[in-house]
């Protein structure tokens, strides 16, 4: 299978800008990371991170990465910035580039996924089948009444950030 140079830099240009905006979208936060207990500030990061990624339309991306044989970030919200940083690295060695985009900095893809199943045990239980992800743009009492309804606790929600651009 021959790979068109012209598709890979297509989905790298998609793919930049992401990268770039999470990174600032962090950057902007960083007050308010500030107050996040050292046990789930990566956690907080991701978090920024992720709701940075879900502001886009990636079909397109997602599209042509499937087309190319790579992820499309269907499982990745627990290590996204790692996920897409892996794929940039990847596209990157497939065009050549001397010097790809690093991963310096960011945890692995492994590490957030065994972060994602503590945190998910700490706050539901051990053997809880109920996961939800609740993500709003405003603080709002119906995340609590569906965590509450969910896992039969009281949960306390903090709500980290506004809206960030």
């Amino acid at each position: 299978m021959k790979l068109k140079k012209s598709k890979i830099q297509e989905v790298i240009e998609g793919l930049d800008p992401i990268i770039e905006h999470m990174s600032k979208a962090e950057e902007n936060a960083k007050r308010q990371l500030e107050h996040v207990d050292s046990n789930y500030k990566k956690s907080a990061q991701n978090l920024i991170h992720y709701n940075t990624f879900r502001s886009y339309d990636i079909r397109g991306i997602q599209k042509k990465l499937k087309d190319l044989g790579l992820t499309r970030f269907a499982n990745a919200e627990g290590h996204i910035m790692a996920s897409l940083l892996t794929t940039r690295l990847l596209l990157g060695k497939l065009m050549g580039e001397g010097n790809p985009t690093s991963l310096t900095g960011t945890w692995s893809i492994r590490k957030g996924r065994r972060l994602l199943n503590g945190h998910t045990k700490d706050l539901l239980g051990y053997r809880s089948k109920c996961f939800c992800l609740v993500t709003c743009p405003r603080p709002s009492s119906s995340v609590d009444y569906c965590l509450k309804k969910c896992t039969g606790r009281l949960l306390r929600s903090y709500y980290l950030l506004e809206e960030v651009d």
